[in-house]
């Protein structure tokens, strides 16, 4: 592939079709690939100008990451995309021990011999903010501070106790960092500061409240960018800064255009989320007619996990062919 804009790792499969989504409303054609492609599978696919492949180090413990994520930036690499982005949740949901963003941002900064890696979580297109460091989220169209929010404070996992993005990232990695805020990234001496910040840390979070600050989030990122790719790490708020600063004379296409589906008679549906969210879909789904199938988890791990799939899979089967939708 030649003049890639952007490639990047998705830390989850839906954060990885997140930016997908991005990507293509905005224009850019774009392949997500489950895991590595073959050259031929890549020639496929010659006319996109951005690449991700989805990941599962989000739920990846640190030594899983030195190697699996390493060789995955490796690869990224060799396609010498103008960005490549190592994609995290907007919550930022991670621990030392279990999707540490931290060591990712280590494992980057070697891979593409950086010495300041960008950071960008704020994204007001999923009600996701950041004001001098520290982040909030909404639920339920009200707005919290991410250590007090509803779910993620209670985040079965890896629960948000912190909301100083930075603080929390320092219980992760010893890498020094630093704040671009609101008030700096709108003052006259933004690219100054910005320098002089990018010169002495190897972590620069840049807030983002607003389109605006977005904007100018892009305009930093894409102006700092290095030859053979620049490692970045963010949620899809990096996506939609990054299109922002690509309008105009250099928009790499017009925005997406996709028709509606149409109505289906039926549908199939699975999940396997904790959260409360998820769980008010699910109820409003049976109530509205579909069949709920349980399944439980412990078994989906077990010895005895084929024969749970299997029985699932005939339970949801049977509601499909009884003209029913189905979720399990």
């Amino acid at each position: 592939m030649q003049n890639l804009l952007l490639s990047y790792y998705g830390d989850d499969l839906t954060g990885s079709t997140d930016v997908m989504e991005a990507l293509e409303l905005g224009g850019v054609p774009t392949v997500l690939f489950m895991r590595k492609p073959d050259a031929g599978l890549m020639a496929r696919f010659a006319h996109c100008r951005a690449v991700g492949l989805a990941g599962t180090s989000r739920s990846e413990t640190p030594q899983w990451m030195d190697t699996h994520l390493k060789d995955a930036f490796i690869w990224l690499k060799t396609l010498e995309a103008e960005i490549c982005h190592y994609k995290v949740c907007s919550t930022f949901d991670s621990s030392p021990t279990i999707g540490s963003i931290g060591r990712a941002i280590e494992i980057g900064c070697t891979v593409f011999a950086q010495d300041c890696v960008p950071l960008v979580v704020g994204a007001p297109q999923l009600k996701r903010y950041t004001a001098f460091g520290h982040l909030f989220a909404a639920y339920r169209d009200r707005y919290y501070r991410i250590d007090r929010h509803p779910v993620m404070s209670r985040h079965p996992a890896t629960p948000m106790d912190e909301s100083d993005l930075l603080v929390h990232l320092s219980r992760q990695t010893n890498l020094a960092s630093g704040l671009l805020d609101l008030a700096t990234l709108r003052s006259p001496g933004r690219v100054v500061v910005f320098d002089r910040l990018a010169a002495g840390v190897a972590i620069l979070l840049i807030d983002v409240d607003s389109p605006e600050s977005q904007a100018l989030a892009g305009k930093e990122i894409w102006r700092t960018r290095t030859p053979g790719g620049h490692f970045v790490v963010g949620s899809s708020g990096i996506e939609y800064a990054l299109l922002s600063e690509w309008a105009g004379d250099r928009a790499p296409g017009s925005g997406g255009s996709f028709s509606p589906p149409g109505a289906a008679d039926r549908i199939a549906v699975v999940s396997g989320s904790c959260s409360p969210t998820t769980e008010r879909q699910i109820r409003h789904a049976m109530n509205d007619g579909f069949d709920g199938v349980e399944v439980d988890p412990v078994e989906l791990v077990s010895e005895r996990s084929d024969k749970a799939i299997a029985r699932a899979a005939a339970a949801g089967k049977a509601s499909l062919e009884a003209g029913r939708s189905v979720i399990l």
